[in-house]
């Protein structure tokens, strides 16, 4: 028991360090040297963890996103109204992409030269993220005809809200959330945010 513990220690710390160093300096920036100094073990030990940097990066970024996952799913799946849900399921969303936004952010960036294996991966994840939304969206009776198309359109919102702010408008999480949740349940009454 105490052998796993060790274990899962080590490989929770290699993968703390190399997201902090993902994070600043990009997939391509990090050496696996890098990664084991700050890390504080040797090259050959991150290799029992892990077969390449690429396997290292890409268990972090499925790492975050499962942690992003169960989160969602948990709001989900709630005995509470719909509309409440939502603005709980968004909120958790965006403050999860501002915490974790240089990882993320890096991820959608580089997805695409990470191969298949990210791809069989990761589609999974993103099911599970659309079905719990749809699922809130349908049991909100919130007038919405297409939930799978709708659910799709609300993680887009709210991932260019929060990752994407070329302006400098730095909104916190709170008005992101209440900005997306309005234009779906409100319908953008609120001008508070224009």
């Amino acid at each position: 028991m105490a052998k796993e513990n060790a274990t899962d220690y080590t490989r929770d710390r290699i993968i703390k360090c190399a997201a902090e160093l993902f994070a600043e300096s990009g997939y391509k920036g990090v050496s696996m040297r890098e990664i084991s100094s700050a890390a504080g073990i040797s090259k050959a030990s991150i290799y029992y963890y892990f077969s390449s940097k690429e396997d290292l990066y890409l268990s972090l970024v499925v790492h975050d996103m499962e942690q992003l996952v169960k989160g969602l799913e948990v709001i989900a799946s709630a005995q509470e109204e719909p509309p409440v849900l939502l603005r709980r399921f968004i909120k958790h969303y965006v403050d999860f992409s501002h915490n974790r936004g240089p990882i993320i952010k890096l991820a959608f960036r580089e997805l695409a030269g990470m191969g298949e294996r990210l791809h069989e991966l990761l589609p999974g994840i993103v099911t599970r993220m659309q079905r719990s939304l749809q699922g809130i969206l349908i049991r909100g009776n919130l007038g919405i005809g297409q939930p799978e198309m709708a659910a799709c359109a609300i993680f887009g919102m709210a991932h260019i809200l929060t990752l994407h702010d070329k302006q400098g408008t730095t909104w916190n999480s709170s008005e992101i959330t209440s900005f997306v949740c309005n234009l779906i349940i409100d319908r953008g009454s609120d001008s508070s945010m224009q």
